[in-house]
């Protein structure tokens, strides 16, 4: 058989001379020369002890020894890149750029023990379709940037098929970490795994993956708990057929620029701005807001900085239509919103009345502000807000939520504790604020001025000649001398 066509630089580590057993320290070097010549260089990284047999090592260098370009690099199966050299390592480490630009490698064998992938690892591994296909790399907690950046052909990584899928084991929780474009250009991919462990991604980290979520499988759910989706992390993933992320604080320019007109991306209510969506360009209208509900807790009170159409059968949504404060607290009379539309900057309870147990909802973010024409007590606290303790002038209350027995029963809007000590309440919250038993948040809203000369008084009442005193009009205080 024709030498390009044997497995070349097949690495199984053995020694093509003699290796010596004897004891190794953290920091040595070495290395092993397969049957082609090819050598490898490795770092002693720990030694064994009590508790764990085996050394561990970094293969930080690649030379080839003759002509013939790598195209399968395989460890010994019985435990991913493990060395048989006499003493027993096992890889844990691949350094930075060790095999870039090797342009003919077509696999990478067992890389069960593989925790760390350095820099440009693998990067312009044109070729390279699949990584440790017959093991899971669950162990793998960091993709250095670039790692396999332009690997055009890469299609699986672990041993699920036609998947990218790292960093499942219980000891990597919370760990995972991707960096800058490390799958940049890998046009082939079209499916990576969900897994709670991944706690960042880097910018253009999945650029041009142009098959991802291609398949009915998806792309990304909310199972991942990035708090950061960077610049053009998704930039050119057109078939992508959604993506939600329900921990994300912020989105970086163009994260999603490029992907298909029908993609549904959804985010938590909380960070919807107008200026998130001018960050996003013509993507910003395919963005949807999510709304979640812990466990047994069906009610909240929400306010977003855009409006939203909670528009739904499993949900009630509710103003404060009037606060009566007496020595016991306040009573507060709730009142169905006609139209089920959260106005920006305004505050609404809603509660769940569905089936679920950890209940989520995806609403739609309107257009423009919804014509609604009622005067809610609720005040919101778009941003996170530190309440001061009341002081018997100035009172404030916040909503404690009740759970009925069941969700499907009447629920208890009229659960507001009075706040007594400094009480920090989430940014899209609400509260509210009585000054001398009247309430200061009257939001009397109107979609046009049709009714721009009509007054109401701090009760919400029509006032047809207003006199001295504060009053509401087009949804502003106004003083009447």
């Amino acid at each position: 058989m024709k030498r390009n066509l044997r497995i070349l630089a097949m690495v199984v580590f053995a020694m093509m001379t003699t290796v010596s057993t004897f004891a190794r320290e953290v920091g040595d070097t070495f290395y092993l020369t397969d049957g082609d010549g090819n050598k490898y260089y490795f770092e002693v990284l720990t030694v064994p002890t009590e508790e764990v047999t085996n050394y561990t090592a970094k293969l930080y260098k690649y030379v080839q020894g003759g002509e013939t370009p790598l195209t399968v690099l395989k460890g010994t199966y019985a435990g991913g890149f493990k060395l048989t050299s006499g003493d027993t390592y096992n890889v844990t480490e691949i350094g930075d750029e060790v095999f870039k630009d090797q342009v003919e490698l077509d696999s990478v064998g067992n890389a069960a023990s593989l925790v760390k992938i350095g820099k440009s690892a693998f990067e312009g591994c044109s070729k390279l379709r699949v990584f440790s296909p017959k093991a899971a790399c669950a162990s793998i907690v960091e993709f250095g940037d670039r790692a396999f950046y332009g690997c055009e052909k890469l299609f699986q990584l672990g041993n699920t098929t036609n998947a990218v899928k790292f960093g499942t084991s219980a000891n990597t929780g919370g760990k995972v970490a991707i960096g800058n474009e490390v799958f940049k250009n890998c046009s082939s991919i079209v499916y990576v795994s969900n897994n709670t462990n991944v706690i960042s991604i880097g910018e253009g980290s999945f650029e041009n993956c142009t098959l991802l979520g291609s398949t009915d499988k998806g792309a990304f759910y909310s199972t991942w708990k990035i708090e950061t989706i960077p610049a053009n992390a998704f930039k050119g993933c057109e078939r992508m057929n959604s993506a939600t992320f329900s921990a994300a604080k912020e989105v970086g320019s163009e994260a999603f620029l490029g992907v298909a007109d029908t993609t549904i991306i959804t985010l938590p209510y909380q960070i919807l701005s107008e200026e998130l969506f001018n960050s996003q360009g013509v993507v910003a209208k395919q963005m949807r807001a999510y709304v979640s509900f812990s466990s047994g807790n069906y009610l909240k009170v929400i306010s977003c900085k855009v409006p939203i159409n909670l528009n739904s059968g499993t949900m009630e949504v509710k103003y404060v239509k009037s606060v009566t404060e007496s020595s016991d607290g306040v009573t507060v009379e709730t009142e169905a919103t006609p139209t089920k539309a959260l106005p920006s900057n305004t505050a609404l309870l809603i509660h769940y009345i569905g089936t679920g147990t950890a209940p989520y909802w995806t609403f739609n973010v309107l257009s423009k502000e919804p014509s609604v024409d009622y005067t809610n007590y609720l005040e919101p606290a778009i941003e996170e807000a530190t309440l001061p303790a009341s002081d018997g002038t100035t009172n404030y209350y916040t909503f404690a939520t009740t759970t009925p027995a069941d969700k499907t029963e009447a629920a208890d809007f009229n659960t507001f504790k009075k706040v007594v000590e400094p009480t920090t309440i989430d940014a899209c919250s609400g509260y509210l604020k009585l000054v001398n038993g009247t309430p200061t948040a009257i939001r009397e809203l109107k979609a046009d001025n049709k009714n721009a000369d009509v007054y109401y008084n701090l009760n919400g009442m029509r006032v047809e000649n207003p006199q001295k005193g504060i009053f509401i009009r087009n949804g502003k205080k106004v003083v009447v001398k």
